[in-house]
């Protein structure tokens, strides 16, 4: 139910642009709920500091009780050569993983990808992350390559995994 109604919510948000509270099912639904029972999602367009075209960038940010607890990132190259690509970058803060945020937020972004006509969304995550590396693969994502040590974490080498999902 849970994942059901935070699907609901991300769609209401995305798409009316209203809060979460406006829906009358979560009004219904959340009356005597505790504040973590609810997340919403909304999109924000601004630079990255990147070259991007102004509409080949998107943040999509979670919220639980006003504070930000995830968000994800698309960035799409002006390079014409690579215009059918994407790459994507989340962050979940810990105590709210497992939730289903990730799921969503990720949901929202390949959305966005396949109204933008991306062909191939690429992402990057830390080998050592099983969570995301399993999410990932949950959604379709698959291994395309692997940089072996690549990042320095708390002293110990980590290799980088590069994975690919096709839209088309």
């Amino acid at each position: 139910m849970v994942v059901l109604l935070n699907a609901l919510i991300a769609f209401w948000l995305v798409w009316t642009g209203q809060p979460a509270t406006q829906l009358p099912v979560v009004k219904a639904l959340t009356r005597n709920q505790p504040p973590h029972f609810l997340f919403s999602i909304y999109g924000v367009e601004r630079p990255l500091g990147i070259a991007l075209s102004p509409d080949g960038q998107r943040i999509y940010v979670a919220e639980v009780g006003g504070r930000v607890v995830g968000q994800v990132d698309v960035r799409i190259p002006t390079f014409e050569k690579a215009r059918h690509v994407a790459n994507l970058g989340i962050a979940i803060v810990g105590a709210f993983r497992g939730l289903g945020i990730g799921r969503a937020l990720m949901e929202r972004a390949l959305a966005w990808m396949k109204l933008r006509r991306v062909e191939k969304a690429t992402l990057e995550v830390f080998a050592s992350n099983e969570r995301a590396l399993a999410l990932y693969r949950k959604m379709g994502f698959e291994v395309e390559a692997v940089r072996k040590r690549h990042y320095k974490i708390r002293g110990e080498y980590v290799d980088d995994v590069m994975m690919v999902k096709w839209l088309t």
